[in-house]
Formats: C-alpha cells, sequence, structure tokens
C-alpha cells in the first residue's frame, strides 16, 4: 500500500515537474539611449550597439521595477558612451540573439561594462 502511494506521488511530481517551463536568460550589450514609461507599471529601455546599431527595445515588467533607477543612471551614462551589460529573459520563445524580432524581452539585469 506504501509502494503504490509512493509510486504514484513520484508519478504526479514528475508530471508537475514536466510540465515547468523554464525561462530563457541571456546577455546583450550595449549603450542604454532611453527609458520611458509605456504604462500599467512597465517601462521601456531603447539600447544600442556601441557601434551605433539600435537595438529592439527590451522592458522592465513591474515585478522588476527595481531596475528602473540603475536603466536611468544607464541612461545619463549612456550620453558619455558608457556600455552595459543587459540580463534578458525571452518570454516568448528559446531566441537568445540581441535582434531577434521579439519586442517582449524583459530586463532582469543590469551591469556595467566599460566606457567606449
Amino acid at each position: 500500500m506504501k509502494m503504490n502511494l509512493l509510486k504514484v506521488s513520484a508519478g504526479a511530481l514528475l508530471l508537475l515537474a514536466s510540465s515547468v517551463s523554464h525561462a530563457i536568460v541571456f546577455t546583450c550589450e550595449g549603450v542604454i539611449t532611453d527609458v520611458f514609461a509605456i504604462g500599467n507599471n512597465t517601462y521601456e529601455v531603447n539600447y544600442e550597439k556601441y557601434h551605433g546599431n539600435p537595438r529592439e527595445p527590451v522592458f522592465i515588467y513591474p515585478e522588476h521595477t527595481n531596475l528602473l533607477g540603475p536603466a536611468l543612471t544607464a541612461k545619463m551614462e549612456g550620453q558619455q558612451d558608457v556600455v552595459y551589460i543587459l540580463v534578458l529573459e525571452d518570454r516568448t520563445g528559446t531566441d537568445t540573439r540581441c535582434v531577434d524580432g521579439n519586442t517582449d524581452n524583459a530586463l532582469i539585469g543590469l551591469y556595467k561594462k566599460y566606457n567606449k
């Protein structure tokens, strides 16, 4: 009886674990050029590759609004060409390119790399 209950419990846990989706996290680097509110406590962050090539915008969603201050600081430092590493989460697929046609990437981390 205990063995059957254990097998059923283990099977249920495996089913639950297999249905959980995993986040795709990757990094891109660039100069932050603009940060602005788009509503619902969500912010758009625009950045460009340090060669001047614009990247697709990323978003600060409500669960990561603690990044708003650092993003605004990065925008000010972007005028002096300070390069940042952006830690991004792809919420719609499995693409980890910085220019992938996907504008739903979430900014989940941000740190200074160097001055150009």
